[in-house]
């Protein structure tokens, strides 16, 4: 145990400032905790700033997520692993889970030999990338299939500028909406719900000549869309080309990234994306993690207090003199009384 060191009360005349022991772990915590928001301000602006909103643009991964008809039977299973009652309790699964299950990430290396693969992707185009959303959710109304223009980026670059370095086109379609329902998601309605190889697919992507557009920006990292792919209505079956718009990304290292949530309103404006895949090895996709992060103001960065200039060296003492050396002292005189003079 630790003793508590006398109050200051208790000595007055002790120079030396007594703190109490026991306080000075929660004294130090909050000077960390200070620490490390400073630093945050630092590295982001924006998180410091109380009008800051968070979002998880990922669909939750379970059993029954809609899966791929045709090349997967399951997205996701769950099985048990271990389990043991108390007093050692212990709960484990397995689980299984298809590279494209959820919202999921598709290296260029899926569409285009000897390219990037998920591990490649450089982390920096993943984390606290520009965010530039496209709504073209009011022309899906009218055609499930539709497939966003070189108008549609065009227009938006004229209301928000240019691509900025670092950007990840974000197309808003609306169909995130129906997520979970199968048949719904991968456009099956009129087809009874079969689980085969469908006559065809009803969902919105973007056309050839965007994706051009994209892929020719150097600012641009990437593609998200809330629907299953950036090929609107593409059938999943091998020895078809039908995933040219995602062939023609997967040429200048553009990922996708698909099924993702967007049902929340996203700005154009101080909006940064968080993409957190698996890390895995020599794969070509993967279930991810997505986060949004948004400023609602411009989120200046915070002024810091000027530095204090170094307080001035202690001053010197100066440099001890050397004793003079002994004078020699004279000769002592001899002091004779009692002598008479003859």
């Amino acid at each position: 145990a630790v003793s508590q060191a006398p109050s200051p009360e208790s000595n007055p005349d002790s120079p030396v400032p007594v703190f109490d022991v026991p306080n000075m772990d929660y004294r130090f915590s909050l000077n960390f905790l200070a620490l490390i928001s400073l630093s945050q301000c630092t590295l982001d602006s924006c998180f410091y700033n109380c009008a800051e909103r968070s979002f998880d643009l990922s669909h939750p991964v379970y059993e029954g997520i809609p899966a791929y008809p045709g090349l997967y039977y399951l997205a996701y299973d769950q099985s048990l692993g271990f389990e043991f009652p108390e007093p050692n309790f212990l709960l484990t699964f397995n689980y299984t889970i298809s590279g494209l299950g959820g919202t999921s990430i598709t290296a260029p290396a899926s569409f285009f030999p000897n390219s990037r693969e998920i591990h490649e992707i450089p982390f920096t185009q993943l984390t606290r990338v520009e965010g530039r959303v496209i709504d073209i959710s009011d022309q899906v109304k009218l055609n499930p299939n539709y497939e966003a223009t070189v108008d549609d980026i065009v227009c938006n670059e004229n209301e928000y500028g240019c691509f900025a370095p670092g950007t990840v086109v974000i197309f808003y379609t609306g169909w995130a909406s129906r997520w979970p329902n199968q048949e719904r998601v991968f456009g099956l309605e009129g087809l009874l719900g079969l689980d085969l190889l469908p006559i065809s697919y009803n969902y919105p992507g973007i056309s050839e000549e965007a994706a051009r557009y994209i892929a020719s920006q150097p600012n641009v990292y990437g593609v998200m869309i809330d629907s299953p792919g950036v090929d609107s209505g593409a059938v999943p079956i091998i020895g078809f080309d039908i995933y040219r718009s995602s062939r023609i990304l997967a040429r200048e290292n553009k990922y996708i990234v698909q099924n993702v949530n967007l049902e929340c309103t996203l700005p154009n404006i101080n909006l940064k994306i968080y993409i957190l895949p698996l890390y895995v090895l020599g794969g070509t996709s993967a279930p991810c993690r997505i986060f949004a992060h948004v400023c609602q103001d411009q989120c200046p960065v915070p002024a810091l207090p000027p530095s204090l200039p170094p307080p001035p060296p202690p001053p010197h003492p100066p440099p001890a003199l050397l004793p003079p050396p002994p004078q020699p002292s004279p000769p002592a005189r001899l002091h004779v009384s009692g002598i008479r003079r003859i």
